[in-house]
């Protein structure tokens, strides 16, 4: 073959190779925005005197998704409980 065939073919292989490292620079964005997309938070705050109870319905809950709770005590003179139910 000759020299000129050969260079032909290199640059052929190096045009297709930026050509597919387009292509996936371009797709690789998309899968990253989706994974990175936070899901809904709710947060209730509130106090109680002691004594009290409060309860807190999440009726949208679906199976699979998570829940997180938990209780401060900040006023040092009330020894707080969580129960889910």
């Amino acid at each position: 073959m000759s020299e000129v065939g050969v260079s032909s073919k290199k640059v052929a292989c190096v045009l297709l190779a930026f050509l597919l490292a387009g292509v996936l620079a371009q797709l690789t964005p998309a899968r990253v925005a989706q994974a990175e997309q936070a899901p809904p938070v709710q947060e209730i705050r509130a106090t109680i005197n002691a004594g009290d109870l409060d309860l807190f319905k999440l009726p949208g809950l679906k199976e699979g998704q998570k829940l997180y709770a938990a209780m401060d005590n900040i006023s040092g003179d009330l020894d707080p409980a969580l129960g889910l139910v």
